[in-house]
């Protein structure tokens, strides 16, 4: 009689918590988007926008000369799967 009562009780905290955090959780979600509204806001108001990019940029001629393989290299794996397949095939 008492575990049950126990247990009928630790059921009912669980659910409250539960309850407690799906509240905060959709509290905070909707603190988020509200801060996303006055971000997006801002920037159609005052014109602000996303900063440039610093890229670097490459200058003057490179130091190696490197032609392009004119088709596509094969590794051991393309080969053993032509092999594979050339022998289900019959050929």
């Amino acid at each position: 009689m008492i575990a049950a009562f126990l247990v009928f009780i630790a059921i009912i905290a669980v659910l409250v918590l539960l309850a407690g955090m799906i509240k905060v959780g959709i509290f905070a979600l909707k603190v988020l988007l509200f801060g996303l509204l006055v971000a997006w806001l801002a920037r159609k108001v005052f014109g602000w926008s996303r900063p440039l990019s610093s890229k670097s940029v490459l200058v003057g001629p490179p130091v190696a000369d490197i032609a392009a393989p004119s088709e596509p290299r094969r590794d051991k794996y393309d080969i053993a799967a032509e092999r594979e397949l050339d022998e289900e095939l019959g050929i």
